[in-house]
């Protein structure tokens, strides 16, 4: 048989074996052997018809598909143990009938993907320099402290902006009444809706008792009926309570309800969480930007199917966390305004860099000969199970052959990326980080979608590591 291969993109081949004529007439011959055993011919014995009567009972059609099918397995046998026996496959290929006379057959082979390391130690990447200031901790501080804080009514003073005000509205818009609740509980601050963007600061320098007309009109993307865009009509408001926020003082025992002995201690507290976020983020950043300076050096070539099963299993994955928040599928696509497929499409580029990120760390390890001894995760599984309450219990835990290799794995990508660092990080010098970019103003969706997104995105922003694979 003459066999050739041709490599595609995406670590497939595709490979044509012409089949010699005498061969297919072999196979022939032994389907129609086979079938003679099998046919019922009037007058005679199974096996004992002569030829001749049993191709007339047995179609050619039939014969010829027999014979194709055999001759699919017996070269495919041949071929794996053969001309294709060091090919790294992927997954088992299919093979199809590309013609008939003379018989030729096709198949795309998926091969395991391949990487070949550019000169990554020649890479040099400054870290960035992480600090903490005194007004970052006020900051943190005051973030708790708005947690704790109380509304209390005020009476003898009117709206200011960040006011709790309760409002009586009614009025009109368009030839229809307000399609509002007489009662409403407004937090006067900039971005508050309620019927238009800015009603909310309409109310500061607003009295208690006093009666304020509001003019309307509808922005054109302001409401879902479209029969109301830029529609136009008058509120009629009133103020019946201003609440303002009180927080606690800032000083000792606020610190203990917060969970601090003292002031002094949580600010110190503080700036220690601070400073380890920022360099756990910074870290992440550097490694993102080292892999990325690797890929642009190296040949990487991977199956698409592998960035199928991932996009899948990272869709698995966000369907769990939005159950999780009492959300299904369904209802996030339809408040996100997504197809199925446009969400499998937004995750393909995410999916395809993780896949090339593990690939990457996978070859760099096997280079640098990075291993993990399991006295390594015996001390890893000692030191974790210290801090719990109850050691003995975590220990059982994670000594199961699952916990174990969990915590191994972990062991393996804290070096790698450690070795990472340590290559491109080697006499440079700490940078300030650059200022972050304008914020882009989005437009506004749904509370639930954003709540969503927030929660089943971070897959995004990080580097991974480690992708699940067939």
């Amino acid at each position: 048989m003459n066999v050739k291969v041709e490599n595609l993109p995406n670590s497939q081949a595709l490979v044509t074996i012409e089949v010699e004529p005498e061969r297919v007439a072999d196979a022939r011959e032994k389907v129609y052997q086979r079938l003679s055993k099998e046919v019922v011919i009037p007058g005679f014995r199974k096996g004992r018809a002569p030829r001749r009567l049993v191709e007339r009972y047995v179609s050619r059609e039939l014969v010829d598909d027999e014979a194709e099918s055999y001759l699919m397995d017996e070269i495919w046998d041949e071929l794996r143990t053969g001309q294709l026996k060091d090919s790294p496959l992927y997954d088992t290929p299919q093979i199809r009938v590309a013609q008939h006379d003379p018989l030729v057959f096709e198949m795309v082979l998926t091969l395991q993907p391949s990487v070949q390391l550019g000169d990554y130690k020649s890479i040099r990447i400054a870290p960035e320099l992480v600090t903490v200031t005194d007004d970052d901790v006020m900051s943190a501080i005051e973030r708790l402290r708005e947690q704790q804080a109380q509304w209390q009514p005020v009476e003898h003073r009117p709206v200011r902006q960040g006011d709790m005000v309760t409002v009586h509205v009614h009025g009109n818009l368009g030839s229809q009444p307000l399609a509002v609740a007489e009662e409403q509980t407004i937090t006067v601050v900039p971005g508050s809706r309620f019927i238009v963007p800015d009603f909310a600061v309409r109310l500061i320098d607003m009295e208690i008792g006093k009666e304020k007309e509001f003019a309307i009109e509808m922005p054109p993307d302001a409401t879902s009926d479209p029969a109301m865009a830029n529609a136009t009509g008058t509120a009629y408001v009133t103020v019946t309570e201003i609440k303002e926020k009180v927080l606690p003082p800032l000083d000792d025992a606020t610190a203990k309800m917060l969970g601090y002995d003292d002031v002094a201690t949580m600010k110190e507290t503080i700036r220690t969480t601070l400073l380890k976020v920022r360099q756990d983020e910074a870290r992440d950043r550097l490694v993102d930007r080292i892999l990325d300076a690797i890929a642009a050096i190296s040949t990487i070539s991977f199956p698409a199917v592998m960035v199928d099963q991932q996009v899948e299993s990272m869709i698995a994955n966000r369907e769990q966390a939005l159950k999780q928040q009492g959300i299904d599928m369904n209802l996030y696509l339809r408040l996100t305004g997504m197809t199925m497929n446009q969400l499998r499409a937004d995750l393909r580029p995410i999916a395809e860099k993780r896949i090339r990120n593990y690939l990457l760390a996978e070859e760099f390890a096997r280079a640098e000969g990075i291993m993990v001894e399991d006295s390594a995760v015996t001390a890893e599984i000692e030191r974790i199970t210290a801090a719990q309450q109850d050691p003995q219990a975590a220990r059982r835990n994670l000594s199961t052959n699952e916990m174990y290799d969990a915590v191994k794995n972990n062991l393996r990508i804290e070096r790698i990326l450690d070795r990472m660092i340590a290559i491109v990080t080697e006499d440079q010098e700490p940078v300030a980080p650059a200022p972050p970019a304008e914020p882009v103003v989005l437009a506004e969706t749904s509370a639930a979608a954003e709540s969503a997104e927030d929660k089943t995105d971070d897959e995004s922003k990080k580097p991974k590591l480690i992708i699940a694979t067939h």
